[in-house]
């Protein structure tokens, strides 16, 4: 099959779902873009077909399951949005969240409904990393790195009998993990791509931060956490019904960071192939306001750990 079929095919899926789920067609759309790539007959029809087929925003499909981890995770329908610096974020992007990008999810996923918790991590791992312990078992965990967080996903994974989507083992560096495969094609539990991150935290609005222009109404941050992260769910959740993705602590996200949104745009986008830090999203309950917001990017090093840094997992839908 044609790369032109399988994406034909794939689009008419995405409008023939939204609209049995009474979703609509042309109201409140964006429209699906590709990446510049390099000329070719198929690619380019492909593109053309693509800027021509209009997709809803990414949005909740209404069903949740619970993970093996003991975690709720919601279903999060394919879609398209814009990512990076939209004009809702204009005033405060910096440098690495422009240019705004296309971006087109083809594969619905469920999205855990709170940050990986203290006691979902002991349950599983045996210890609590947290520097906050005190806090409690419903409080995220952190102090968590790139790589605990991976060895932590192929371990709810092997519990459910699913794939594993890192390998890890040691290296020249010491102890590492690196991603698989594709992540659209492991159906074991792993962490989101950044464009999957965004666009649940966007879940079809150009807001500043998730579900609300309020950092107050949905997060915890410099200005009210009091010096302390706070237990999951305290705060509203956005339109996905996801909790705390402003604000809380931070989250490691799969790709490598890059000096802009360029390889996190186009169909499907698994970042950047190689890279020396790892993205993380969201902003903290020590961080300032602005870097909450839902097109913020930071990054540091794989093995990285510090009081206001966790993770939520994600996996396909089967």
């Amino acid at each position: 099959m044609s790369a032109l079929n399988r994406l034909n095919s794939m689009v008419m899926a995405l409008v023939l779902f939204s609209t049995a789920c009474g979703g609509s067609e042309t109201a409140g759309v964006e429209t699906a873009m590709t990446p510049d790539v390099d000329s070719g007959t198929d690619t380019d029809a492909a593109s053309d077909a693509a800027t021509e087929i209009q997709l809803g925003p990414i949005g909740p499909q209404g069903e949740t399951i619970v993970g093996p981890h003991g975690g709720n995770m919601i279903r999060i329908t394919a879609g398209a949005f814009t990512m990076g610096c939209t004009a809702r974020q204009s005033a405060s992007c910096q440098d690495n969240e422009k240019p705004s990008v296309s971006v087109t999810l083809t594969h619905d996923f469920y999205m855990g409904e709170t940050e990986v918790t203290q006691g979902q991590y002991e349950s599983v791992m045996g210890d609590n990393p947290s520097n906050n312990s005190a806090c409690g078992a419903n409080c995220p965990v952190e102090r968590v790195s790139w790589t605990m967080a991976a060895v932590f996903a192929n371990a709810v994974s092997s519990s459910a009998g699913l794939t594993e989507c890192y390998t890890c083992g040691e290296g020249e560096d010491g102890f590492a993990c690196d991603v698989a495969m594709s992540p659209y094609d492991c159906n074991g539990y792993r962490l989101p791509t950044e464009a999957e991150w965004e666009g649940v935290a966007r879940c079809g609005e150009d807001r500043l931060f998730a579900g609300s222009n309020d950092l107050g109404a949905v997060g915890w941050y410099v200005n009210n956490s009091e010096g302390s992260m706070r237990p999951v769910a305290g705060k509203a959740p956005n339109a996905c019904g996801i909790y705390d993705m402003s604000g809380n602590v931070w989250e490691w996200v799969q790709d490598w960071s890059i000096g802009s949104n360029g390889a996190a745009g186009g169909i499907d986008p698994e970042g950047a192939a190689i890279g020396g830090n790892r993205i993380h999203r969201g902003g903290s309950w020590d961080s300032a306001g602005g870097r909450s917001r839902v097109s913020h990017r930071d990054s540091n090093y794989p093995g990285f750990i510090t009081p206001d840094l966790g993770f939520r997992l994600v996996r396909a839908v089967p």
